[in-house]
């Protein structure tokens, strides 16, 4: 039986690598937007922050490269990956995608007579007509409705 990333074979939770740190370090601050976009990557400084050495620092680099979150330029050092509009069109069009999804997989809504209480909290139903979800619904929800509607 083959041990599952982070956990000993006995269950217990192994104690994570130097690389496996770096790359989570290194991945929440380019999330968090303390790395922005485009900023160069400095190992010396990086290895000196981290207090690590350059061999785990290359290689969680690597790491984040193919993730796609870094960008290695010959002859030039690693630097944050930066979006382009295409970039963003895409991501915009992959949430579209996922979102009509999960309107339409979504469980359907109880009626307001069976949730005592809950009546003024309960989402319009797609059988409704636009004005009146429009009138009653609050703004996600119209938003859902406009996504997941042919």
């Amino acid at each position: 039986m083959q041990a599952q990333p982070g956990l000993a074979a006995n269950g217990i939770l192994a104690p994570a690598s130097l690389v496996e740190l770096a790359v989570q370090r290194l991945r929440s601050e380019i999330l968090s937007g303390a790395l922005v976009p485009g900023e160069r990557l400095i190992e010396e400084q990086l290895t000196r922050r981290f207090g690590t050495s350059r061999a785990p620092l290359r290689e969680a680099l690597q790491v984040l490269g193919q993730q796609g979150l870094v960008e290695h330029l010959p002859r030039r050092g690693v630097r944050v990956t930066e979006l382009v509009p295409q970039d963003v069109d895409e991501l915009f069009s992959l949430r579209d995608v996922l979102e009509r999804f999960a309107v339409q997989i979504a469980p359907p809504v109880p009626d307001p007579p069976a949730l005592p209480g809950q009546a003024s909290a309960t989402p319009p139903r797609a059988a409704e007509p636009a004005a009146a979800v429009a009138s009653t619904a609050t703004p996600i929800w119209v938003f859902f409705m406009k996504i997941s509607s042919p």
